[in-house]
């Protein structure tokens, strides 16, 4: 009788704990819902044919080539016509898009191919307004997990819904930048926008490598 009960008391404590697990996995599908909630707000006066500054529309006429043409022109004729100035040689030459950030306009174009398969009436300019959403929502759960495996779930809880909404990173994840400076660290060549995602997907993989243990 007696290990009946112990063998009961168990079964409840297990059922408690998975349900306290979807508890936590629902409210942290509440504050990825409302990040994005305030991150759209705006969606209304862009009317889904407008960005919000110079280097958007740079990363946005990327996109449109590499999305017709598959890849990126190697000369920009576009800027610093008919070329820039080279220091060294003191002459003028064209401008190589090699030393530009074009990983984010490689991720806008072909993101727009993946979402124009479920959806035929989107298109690249509504892609990349919604394209700061997307990756503040996909870095806010690596986030999640990467806390949670540093300490525990409820302070991955607490550290997502700040990370959600400090003014800092809210500012440069709002549709449509996409070209945003993340927060905490800058990692050049790597568009700032991807920063972030980049970042905690690299500490992420870290702590989870056979070698790593988290004290």
């Amino acid at each position: 009788m007696a290990d009946e009960l112990i063998k009961r008391k168990e079964n409840l404590l297990n059922l408690l704990k998975t349900k306290i697990n979807w508890i936590f996995y629902i409210l942290l599908a509440i504050i990825i819902w409302f990040g994005a909630f305030i991150r759209t707000r705006n969606l209304q006066w862009l009317q889904g044919k407008y960005l919000s500054d110079p280097d958007s529309y740079l990363f946005y006429r990327y996109a449109q080539y590499i999305s017709e043409h598959g890849k990126l022109f190697a000369i920009d004729y576009m800027r610093y016509i008919p070329g820039y100035l080279d220091k060294a040689t003191m002459q003028l030459v064209p401008y190589h898009t090699g030393g530009e950030n074009i990983l984010v306009s490689y991720i806008i174009a072909y993101l727009y191919k993946f979402l124009y398969f479920f959806n035929k009436s989107i298109t690249l300019i509504k892609t990349d307004i919604i394209y700061p959403v997307i990756f503040f929502s996909l870095a806010t759960i690596i986030f999640f997990f990467l806390v949670k495996r540093l300490f525990n779930t409820k302070i991955a809880l607490l550290s997502t819904a700040i990370l959600a909404i400090i003014p800092s990173f809210l500012f440069r994840t709002t549709s449509p930048f996409s070209s945003f400076s993340i927060l905490f660290i800058s990692l050049p060549p790597i568009p700032r926008k991807l920063q972030l995602f980049l970042l905690v997907l690299k500490i992420y993989f870290l702590t989870e490598s056979d070698g790593y243990k988290c004290k």
